[in-house]
């Protein structure tokens, strides 16, 4: 028993150990792989990929109609903001200020304060309030 362990000992030692540094390979052509490998990959990431269903009630053609009136009104109201700031004189106290502008419960309010604007959105309780300053 002991002979032929000392014999496998003599053996293991006396051939040659070989190894080889470990490589690393990309599969993904991101990342410097085989650019085939790409539509595999993406088809495997599609099929994993469950799209969230966002459940949506639809709206009646009125409140379509209201939504689209609010949005061009905000818009036509932005935009009249913008030309009457690039326009309004600051340095004047006398100097009028636009009118302040409601639609249902969203308002949006003018102010000059130390020579900026100060323009106050409020809607229901929620109220931001935007600094413009002098430039």
């Amino acid at each position: 028993m002991f002979k032929r362990l000392s014999v496998m000992i003599a053996i293991c030692a006396a051939s040659g150990v070989s190894a080889e540094s470990l490589r690393f390979e990309s599969v993904n052509p991101s990342f410097g792989g085989p650019p085939l490998n790409g539509s595999h990959l993406l088809g495997l990431a599609n099929r994993q990929f469950n799209a969230p269903v966002v459940a949506r009630t639809p709206q009646s053609d009125l409140e379509y109609f209201a939504a689209q009136i609010q949005r061009r009104s905000l818009s036509a109201i932005a935009s009249a903001i913008t030309a009457n700031i690039r326009n309004l004189e600051l340095d004047d106290p006398d100097a009028p200020l636009p009118d302040n502008f409601t639609i249902g419960d969203f308002s949006v309010l003018f102010d000059s304060v130390d020579g900026n604007v100060v323009l106050t959105l409020i809607q229901g309780d929620e109220t931001i309030e935007i600094i413009i300053p002098e430039f």
